[in-house]
């Protein structure tokens, strides 16, 4: 069986298909982001140009398999990224130079409710700090986060870059609150030269590895729900280790019955969410990346056992008898 390590570096060789979520040039408008030329739109669909001898390794290039399973949007995985990172990369305008100025940034989700704005993220920044002087002056700014990796091609895994509007607020109980359930050593947000800012997301470039992308505006962002099951990482990362060394065959049976790949060999299962699954499938003219779909949506991750016996049991009544 192909290994999610080995997953991972296959997609690597994966082209840029069109994802589901390609905003339209409405969405791009909305969005406020300026659509992409005629020439760069042709290279996004002819996709990588991978030498021959490469696309030998691990029988082919990984290709793109698009069915009707549901999934997170990516407005959901941007904000179920958000509920397990809290740092990332701030970009702002040097307000002297005028050059584009990178610094280390911690942040955090405060929870609020629709008459308040709904959530916002906050961090707390120093006067001192350079990043501040540029806020101040210009808060236009970009956070770039990333999910949690150890080993592997940093640009298989899914990242956003929130572009935002960084604005000094009032310093209050609740934001000092969040940002210290994340940051517990923050002593710093109660001294008095340490500023609050509220990052507005404007939009959000997506892309979720290789071949996955789009423009996510703000109020999509905005109204979107974090996945419970997909933010449990620990969870997720045994239940998907389990199935592919434990239950090899389930994870087999789901794929031919449910992700369009009747044809499959072997299936690797690669991540979970409260919809269902993605999965690496072994067919006779390479590999294929598809989706398996849960029979119904999960409230948590306490509910992976159950949805992925009920999920084998319809499989292996669909597919004929042997």
């Amino acid at each position: 069986m192909v290994s999610i390590s080995c997953a991972r570096r296959l997609l690597i060789l994966c082209r840029h298909v069109a994802a589901p979520h390609t905003p339209t040039n409405a969405r791009l408008v909305m969005a406020g982001v300026a659509d992409a030329s005629a020439d760069l739109k042709r290279s996004r669909r002819q996709g990588h140009a991978v030498p021959d001898a490469l696309k030998q390794e691990g029988s082919s290039a990984v290709a793109y398999f698009e069915n009707n399973a549901r999934r997170l949007s990516h407005a959901e995985k941007v904000r179920t990224m958000l509920r397990t990172t809290s740092s990332g990369t701030l970009s702002t305008v040097h307000h002297e130079t005028g050059w584009p100025y990178g610094s280390i940034v911690n942040f955090a989700t405060e929870a609020r409710s629709v008459a308040e704005g709904g959530a916002r993220i906050v961090t707390f920044l120093s006067r001192l700090a350079e990043h501040t002087a540029n806020l101040l002056k210009n808060p236009r700014a970009c956070v770039l986060v990333a999910e949690v990796q150890g080993k592997g091609d940093r640009l298989a895994v899914a990242r956003a870059a929130l572009l935002v509007e960084a604005l000094q607020v009032e310093k209050t109980d609740a934001a000092k609150k969040a940002f210290l359930s994340v940051h517990p050593n923050a002593s710093y947000v109660h001294f008095e030269d340490f500023l609050c800012f509220e990052m507005s997301v404007s939009s959000i470039r997506y892309i979720g590895g290789f071949g996955e992308m789009s423009w996510v505006a703000g109020q999509e962002f905005a109204s979107a729900e974090f996945d419970p099951v997909a933010a449990d990482a620990d969870a997720v990362k045994n239940a998907v280790e389990h199935c592919n060394e434990d239950h090899a065959d389930a994870v087999l049976d789901m794929a031919k019955a449910f992700a369009g790949l009747p044809s499959a060999a072997k299936a690797t299962m690669l991540s979970v969410d409260r919809y269902g699954f993605d999965v690496l499938c072994q067919m006779p003219d390479g590999l294929r990346r598809s989706r398996v779909e849960f029979p119904q949506r999960l409230n948590g991750s306490a509910d992976l056992r159950e949805a992925m016996m009920k999920t084998t049991q319809l499989a292996r009544e669909k597919l004929p008898q042997t």
